[in-house]
């Protein structure tokens, strides 16, 4: 069993490997059709990660929206750096271990 972060949105590839975002690690986190998981990235720059895209050329294209930063999301005023950064990761070309 694997238990899910918290989700800040998620995409399937073709071979249909699953790819999220984790709002709570600022991280990118993978799920093969194996239902092997795999921690892509985390990096501290991924403030409240949305929803991943693919390109279709091994990358993944997620930005950094820091809903947290902001009033709706209970911040007591508004703080989110502008502008908004779109982060681009190379997919991995490997399995993950087994």
């Amino acid at each position: 069993m694997f238990k899910t972060p918290s989700l800040g949105g998620l995409t399937i590839d073709d071979d249909g490997t699953l790819y999220w975002s984790d709002i709570t690690t600022s991280s990118i986190l993978s799920y093969t059709t194996g239902r092997v998981p795999r921690r892509l990235v985390t990096d501290p720059r991924l403030q409240w990660p949305t929803t991943p895209g693919l390109d279709g050329h091994g990358h993944l294209y997620v930005s950094a929206s820091q809903l947290d930063h902001s009033t709706a999301f209970g911040a007591p005023s508004a703080s989110i750096s502008w502008p908004i950064t779109i982060y681009r990761l190379t997919l991995p070309t490997t399995p993950p271990p087994g």
